[in-house]
């Protein structure tokens, strides 16, 4: 990501103008003004590509107020005789689909539940895993 380019500036220029309803050059616009839209810009692109970066916001991610209910049951890697925390929380978290940074369910059939912060009405559900040639074929049984 580098500097903003005097094009990509002039068009966030022309933005803020038609937002204020400015004809002139710029000189009635302080830079209070600029901070403020820019800040805007800034909040609003993060919302966008808050995560998964697939331009949606993700209303159910552990920073955003998400929380794991209820779940099938979680894939165990060992036995152990010391208790494990539930790391449901895993599932909430971006993890950019890196093998190993999930909470794995047992099995090939599972379920959860997700409550949010917030009512909302639903566009779109994704669900993020990785490929399974990296689970079945790369990645080392521990």
């Amino acid at each position: 990501m580098g500097f903003v380019s005097k094009k990509e500036f002039d068009e966030i220029l022309t933005q803020l103008k038609r937002k204020k309803g400015l004809d002139g050059t710029g000189s009635d616009i302080t830079l209070d003004d600029v901070r403020i839209f820019a800040k805007e810009i800034v909040e609003m692109e993060i919302a966008r590509h808050a995560a998964d970066g697939l331009g949606m916001v993700d209303y159910a991610l552990g920073s955003g107020g998400g929380k794991v209910v209820k779940h099938s049951g979680a894939f165990k890697k060992a036995k152990s005789i010391l208790p494990r925390r539930s790391e449901s929380h895993k599932m909430l978290e971006p993890s950019f689909g890196q093998p190993g940074e999930c909470f794995a369910l047992e099995g090939s059939v599972g379920f959860v539940e997700i409550r949010l912060r917030t009512g909302i009405v639903p566009e779109a559900v994704t669900l993020e895993h990785v490929d399974k040639y990296w689970t079945s074929y790369v990645l080392p049984l521990n």
